[in-house]
């Protein structure tokens, strides 16, 4: 029997396993480690980046695999705009190699003595005081602790957190294309158009990335239609000027859900929700990866006695409130001219 069982091995759910073992309780995390090779490009606050290196946590102060971003360049609602990150007091964004980062944080686990169980647990079911756990490899493993770490899909949070909160739903198409002579750049590029809003940047690896974030009617249509994608992409001002449409010609779309959505109980008895399985966020927020990580730290801290589950739910519900608060500040932005 272990002390804590982690479902999920992404940035929230191996912050939360390592931090555990690192206290002295017996960990496990599932998680099958079938990834497949392409992640979409995601930035990280300077602050969270000094956050990951105070709890002694891989992140880029410490691997060269991540690049810093140097600004902003955005059109967000017809006004055109430029940052320079050097100006700015907290320091640098990062932009992240996913895969090289969510690999670091499950190899930082396993060295802090997380067991590291490559199934998907397929059922959960609570036996008075503990927790049991079936995989799909027929073996049963039971805990004191859950947390659930399987991002939106929110296994355990679903069943026993009640109700979901939710915006319109979105969806992020998205692509990476093939790197050009003299394309590049280092700023995160923003820029509104129709019903939608792109992001644009050159990843790590000197590939650039572009997404469309739309509601759902219109990504069905880019789905059924993917040159409606390469036309919208091509009639954008900063993004096709910074990155050529030519280098995804022959590039395949991917369709993730980014639609904002919080568990409005995202802890109970002897279970704790973290990372997009408590509250997931529009990209536009620039929060998913800074919010994994303080969930992650703090369900440890909970889970291991030096927290509250009340006290975690209501900080959560706060979280949630200032997102919906920036969020209609973006977009009166947007729908500005």
């Amino acid at each position: 029997m272990f002390d804590v069982t982690v479902i999920g091995a992404g940035p929230a759910g191996a912050i939360a396993a390592t931090l555990l073992a690192r206290r002295g309780l017996s960990v496990a995390m599932y998680d099958p480690d079938k990834r497949a090779g392409k992640r979409i490009g995601e930035s990280l606050p300077a602050f969270a980046a000094n956050l990951l290196e105070r709890h002694s946590l891989p992140g880029p102060l410490s691997d060269n695999r991540h690049a810093q971003i140097t600004g902003t360049i955005s059109k967000w609602g017809g006004l055109r705009t430029e940052e320079n990150a050097l100006m700015r007091s907290g320091g640098q964004d990062w932009r992240l190699d996913r895969i090289a980062f969510d690999a670091a944080l499950r190899a930082a686990a396993v060295a802090d003595g997380v067991v590291h169980i490559k199934s998907f647990a397929e059922n959960v079911q609570r036996r008075r005081n503990e927790w049991v756990i079936h995989d799909d490899q027929k073996s049963a493993r039971s805990s004191s602790w859950l947390i659930d770490a399987t991002g939106r899909r929110a296994m355990i949070a679903r069943k026993h957190g009640g109700s979901r909160q939710s915006q319109p739903s979105q969806v992020a198409i998205w692509a990476v294309g093939e790197p050009l002579m003299g394309t590049s750049t280092a700023k995160t590029l923003i820029e509104t158009q129709g019903e939608g809003w792109w992001y644009g940047a050159v990843l790590p690896s000197g590939r650039p990335i572009a997404a469309y974030h739309s509601p759902s009617a219109c990504a069905t249509k880019i789905r059924k239609q993917p040159d409606i994608w390469h036309r919208l992409f091509r009639r954008t001002d900063i993004l096709s000027d910074k990155l050529s449409p030519n280098a995804f010609i022959d590039a395949q779309l991917d369709f993730t859900d980014a639609t904002g959505i919080a568990t409005n109980t995202p802890a109970g008895r002897n279970w704790l929700a973290c990372g997009d399985a408590a509250a997931a966020f529009d990209p536009i927020a620039s929060q998913g990866l800074l919010n994994a990580i303080r969930t992650g730290i703090a369900v440890a801290e909970v889970a291991s006695g030096t927290g509250t589950p009340t006290n975690y739910c209501s900080k959560m519900q706060t979280v949630w409130e200032q997102y919906l608060t920036h969020h209609e500040i973006m977009q009166v932005r947007a729908g500005a001219n």
